[in-house]
C-alpha cells in the first residue's frame, strides 16, 4: 500500500489544523490512473488512527480505491497522531466546524490529487462521523455512495438540565473511558446546536439525498441506539439506502484500540460496506 500523510490548515484561522492520511494502492500515483476516492470521518474522541480505521483504509486500497482518513480540527489529536492532547481544539469544537473541515479536505483533493476520479467520490463516517458524512454528501449532491456505521440521527444529543449546566457554567465535562481523561467542551458546541439547528439537520439531509446510501447498526450498540439508523433509513428516499443490522454488534463491531484484530461483527461490517462501495463505485477499464 502506498500513503501519505499532511496536515491543511483553514484560511483565516491557522489554529484549525485538519490532519490527513491518505491511503491507496501501491504506485497508484506513478501510474496516473484516475481511482474513487473515499473521505473517511470518526466519530466523536474518535481520530483516524484509531482502532478499525487502519484495517478500513488498507481494505479500502486493496480495492483499488483511496482512502482519505482525517482528524478534525476538533478532534484534540496532537503531533503523534494518537493522544487527545490538544485540550483548546477539543473544548472549540462544534459539529459545524466538522462539516468546514470535511469542505477543506474534499476542496483539496480535487484541487491537488493527482490521481482523483472526481465522477467516483464517496464518504464513509462512524458515530458523529456518520451524522456528519450524510449532512456533506447531501450538500454536496455528487457523492456516488454514502457508508455509515453506527450514526447519529440529530445534534441535540445533551439533555435539557445537561444544556441548562452548561450554559451556566460555560462548560461541560465529559470523561473518556478508554484514557481516563476528562474533556472540557466549551459553549461554541452548545451555541452551534442552537443556532444551525436547520444546516445541521440529519433527519432533514436524509429525505432530501440522492446518494445511495449504507447504514450499518450493531442491534446492541451501547453508545448509539438502533432507533437513529432505523430513523435515518426511513427518511431516506425510496430505493436510496439499506439498513444493514448486525445482532449482537456493539458500537465499535468488537474493534478496541490499540487494533487487536477483526472480530465477526467487524468482518460482516467492512463485507457488506465494500460490497457497498464496489457496486456504486466501479472500476473503470
Amino acid at each position: 500500500m502506498q500513503q501519505g500523510n499532511f496536515t491543511l490548515h483553514h484560511p483565516g484561522a491557522p489554529e484549525r489544523r485538519v490532519q490527513v492520511r491518505v491511503e491507496g494502492p501501491e504506485g497508484y500515483e506513478r501510474a496516473g490512473k484516475a481511482l474513487p476516492h473515499i473521505l473517511v470521518l470518526h466519530g466523536f474522541k474518535g481520530f483516524m488512527h484509531w482502532g478499525f480505521f487502519p484495517e478500513l483504509s488498507q481494505r479500502i486500497a486493496q480495492r483499488s480505491m483511496v482512502a482519505v482518513s482525517l482528524n478534525t480540527s476538533g478532534s484534540g489529536v496532537g503531533d503523534d497522531l494518537e493522544t487527545l492532547s490538544e485540550e483548546e481544539a477539543f473544548f472549540r469544537c462544534t459539529f459545524s466546524h466538522d462539516l468546514e473541515d470535511l469542505d477543506l479536505v474534499r476542496r483539496h483533493l480535487l484541487e491537488n490529487g493527482p490521481c482523483v476520479d472526481k465522477d467516483r467520490l464517496a464518504i464513509w463516517g462512524h458515530s458523529r462521523g456518520g451524522g456528519m458524512a450524510l449532512l456533506h454528501a447531501e450538500r454536496w449532491g455528487d457523492y456516488k455512495a454514502s457508508v455509515l456505521w453506527g450514526p447519529i440521527n440529530r445534534v441535540k444529543i445533551f439533555d435539557e438540565e445537561t444544556r441548562l449546566r452548561w450554559r451556566e457554567e460555560g462548560e461541560v465535562q465529559i470523561p473518556n473511558g478508554r484514557t481516563g481523561q476528562v474533556h472540557r467542551i466549551g459553549l461554541d458546541l452548545l451555541d452551534d446546536i442552537e443556532r444551525n439547528a436547520t444546516q445541521l439537520d440529519i433527519l432533514g439531509a436524509a429525505a432530501r439525498t440522492q446518494t445511495p446510501t449504507l447504514i450499518v447498526h450493531g442491534s446492541a450498540d451501547e453508545a448509539v441506539p438502533l432507533g437513529d439508523a432505523e430513523s435515518i433509513h426511513a427518511a431516506l428516499p425510496k430505493n436510496t439506502g439499506h439498513l444493514c443490522v448486525l445482532p449482537g454488534a456493539g458500537h465499535t463491531f468488537g474493534a478496541k484500540h490499540p487494533f487487536e484484530g477483526c472480530s465477526e461483527d467487524l468482518e460482516a461490517a467492512f463485507g457488506v460496506s465494500m460490497d457497498h462501495l464496489q457496486r456504486h463505485l466501479p472500476l473503470s477499464d
